[in-house]
């Protein structure tokens, strides 16, 4: 087990009410919510409220409503960039077990940023992904969108090796894509922004570790 860690029975996660209502509560139950109001000058309004969980057949998919909050949400710091740079950090297979926490997980991103931050990229957006485009198994990577350019291999080959050590591994995969139009831009932000848990019976424990984290950094 990870450090801190304890690993849940699956039938202990299905037969606790609690846990069932907070797995299961989402919005493609049928369940709609808003919340209205009325300004100063009488124009009424309201505002619907999602549950914004990936595995919720509704929040989970590509441009919805939560998905688009998300976007919207950095789209005026993206645009603020007159490049971008876009890395991805992954985690090796073998070490995944060690970041299943939400501890860890922080711990790592902050580490990360340290790196980048060294090299000179002052700031950017930084979100993880949870699982593969084609796969079920847990496989998390931290997308970085930075503003930058062209960067040369020594750089980051030295970014590369800097990773590794923090990992305490030989080898990782860092990759690092030129964004250098605004088309390019927003279609980044769109893709770095979707919802990659779309089931929580992919890993329940982990659905229910993350309850509360903060992903979009």
């Amino acid at each position: 087990a990870s450090e801190n860690y304890q690993y849940v029975n699956y039938n202990d996660i299905l037969n606790n009410p609690e846990i069932s209502h907070y797995l299961s509560n989402t919005c493609d139950l049928g369940k709609g919510y808003v919340i209205s109001g009325e300004c100063e000058d009488g124009h009424r309004y309201a505002k619907e409220i999602v549950c914004g969980k990936e595995w919720c057949r509704i929040c989970g998919q590509d441009d919805s409503s939560a998905h688009n909050r998300r976007f919207v949400r950095w789209l005026p710091k993206i645009q603020q960039f007159l490049t971008m740079g876009y890395f991805v950090f992954t985690i090796p297979e073998n070490i995944r077990d060690r970041f299943r926490t939400k501890n860890k997980l922080n711990e790592l991103r902050s580490n990360v940023h340290r790196i980048l931050k060294t090299h000179g990229f002052t700031g950017g957006l930084s979100r993880y992904h949870w699982f593969g485009d084609r796969s079920t198994k847990y496989h998390p990577h931290l997308n970085v969108l930075v503003e930058g350019g062209h960067i040369p291999g020594e750089l980051i080959e030295s970014i590369k090796s800097e990773y590794a050590g923090l990992l305490g591994v030989d080898v990782v995969s860092v990759n690092y894509h030129y964004r250098p139009s605004p088309g390019k831009m927003l279609h980044s932000l769109k893709y770095v922004t979707r919802a990659t848990f779309l089931e929580a019976s992919w890993d329940f424990e982990l659905a229910l570790e993350l309850r509360g984290f903060r992903n979009m950094v």
